[in-house]
């Protein structure tokens, strides 16, 4: 009688939290197979299958958009070009901060599609004249992107460079300023999240284009 194994488990197929893919792979041996050589053979295949579904398939466009999405494109579009940004740098920004949802709240009270602390917000809208802005606007999508695009374009405006930016955005304009001030190379400085969250960005920036570009007119914010 032959012996069927079965391995299954849930691998992430690309970093988007609570999104997995689960891998059911069996193998059925003739019975004189020796029971080691028929695990490795099943956990052979399903390394195969992992890998050829981590490497090739977002590599697919209609499926790396489904991992990339464009949502609220007429706002982004609208307000990055209003302040000088690339959407496709924008729409990298929100994916890292919020996965598109209008409705996210992060445990340090920052709202909305590009998790704007509320302080942050208020005093950008006054620099802004947004006349009686509240902090519920943040969850409204065409205000959150608005005001978030209003930021990049100044933290652009300080500090030029894109990974510098990024690294204002998520760990605070003055530490970079003060990381600056120390030998070498700024971020080398930064906290390890704000490490991971320049690369992540920035390799959504990159997927983004290679997604979206021929589609998106590009203006010089992100590449200044």
């Amino acid at each position: 009688m032959a012996l069927v194994l079965s391995f299954c488990y849930d691998v992430e197929v690309m970093p988007i939290p609570g999104f997995s893919l689960s891998i059911d792979s069996r193998i059925e041996t003739p019975p004189a197979t020796p029971l080691w050589l028929r695990v490795v053979q099943s956990i052979g295949i399903t390394l195969s299958l992992t890998a050829l579904l981590v490497i090739y398939l977002p590599e697919l466009p209609w499926v790396g958009r489904i991992f990339y999405p464009l949502h609220f494109q007429e706002d982004i579009r609208k307000q990055a070009q209003a302040f000088g940004i690339d959407p496709l740098f924008v729409a990298a920004v929100i994916r890292q901060e919020s996965g598109f949802r209008p409705d996210a709240r992060s445990a340090v009270g920052a709202l909305g599609l590009m998790q704007l602390m509320p302080a942050t917000a208020r005093w950008a809208a006054n620099q802004m004249g947004i006349k009686n802005f509240r902090d519920p606007q943040l969850l409204e999508p065409a205000t959150n992107i608005r005001i978030g695009c209003w930021y990049l374009n100044y933290l652009f405006q300080r500090f030029r460079d894109p990974a510098k930016v990024l690294a204002a955005y998520n760990g605070g304009e003055g530490n970079v300023q003060f990381w600056g001030t120390l030998k070498g190379e700024p971020l080398a400085w930064a906290y390890p999240e704000t490490q991971a969250y320049v690369t992540q960005c920035l390799r959504a920036y990159r997927r983004y284009h290679d997604l979206y570009a021929p589609e998106s007119k590009s203006t010089t914010g992100s590449a200044r």
